[in-house]
């Protein structure tokens, strides 16, 4: 008989993302809620048959996770699914078994990315509330993202193009091997002048603005 946990850990890894995307089946979903001296916070909705299999389940798709690094470890319901804060999307909707909240959905491209725990709201930025996401008051302009609500902030859409001294680069292969290009290949597309460096500088920021909004989803 299978037993739905929720369990929460330090991710002590520079890229905190599972080894396998999906990750197994065991995983209802996942999600990062922030960060600490201690490493990545994950949490996620797990189906054992007991706790030590589910800890089990977390190593095959985050082989540095160890027992010491659990936050806490709780049984609920079976039909469990957390707050509105850990959103729904993509491929663990099929593993909830239900269809996906439209107000929580944020689609690979879609121009926004979530905050993460410590950075800093910005006049623009949203709310997600139960009645969808909503421009954040003005009084909250300058206060910290907690652990405690969801945040958005609108970027830049893909960015497919970079113009340099009037020449232009069709430079969408690195937004879709972006892991995969080196500094040198970098320096051979760009000439080493300051306003140079400053434009693909701006535009390498908009790209992992951009992957970041597309890791929010998975």
């Amino acid at each position: 008989m299978m037993t739905r946990f929720w369990i929460s850990w330090y991710q002590q890894t520079d890229d905190y993302r599972p080894i396998s995307f999906p990750p197994s089946n065991a995983i209802v979903g996942w999600w990062c809620s922030g960060k600490s001296g201690v490493g990545f916070t994950l949490c996620a909705v797990i189906d054992a048959a007991s706790e030590s299999e589910a800890y089990e389940a977390i190593k095959l798709d985050w082989p540095e996770f160890t027992d010491n690094l659990i936050r806490f470890c709780e049984v609920r319901p079976n039909d469990y699914r957390p707050s509105d804060r850990f959103p729904i999307t993509g491929w663990m909707i099929d593993r909830f078994g239900e269809e996906g909240r439209p107000m929580t959905e944020m689609q690979a491209g879609d121009g926004w990315r979530l905050l993460a725990a410590g950075e800093e709201l910005q006049h623009g930025d949203e709310l997600l509330t139960s009645e969808g996401w909503m421009a954040i008051p003005s009084m909250f302009i300058g206060e910290r993202v907690n652990d405690l609500s969801t945040f958005r902030r609108r970027i830049p859409a893909k960015p497919e193009k970079l113009l340099l001294h009037g020449d232009v680069d069709d430079l969408s292969a690195i937004v879709d091997n972006f892991g995969g290009v080196s500094i040198r290949q970098c320096e051979d597309w760009i000439t080493i002048e300051g306003e140079s460096i400053r434009q693909f500088s701006q535009w390498l920021q908009q790209v992992a603005d951009w992957r970041e909004a597309q890791d929010a989803t998975k």
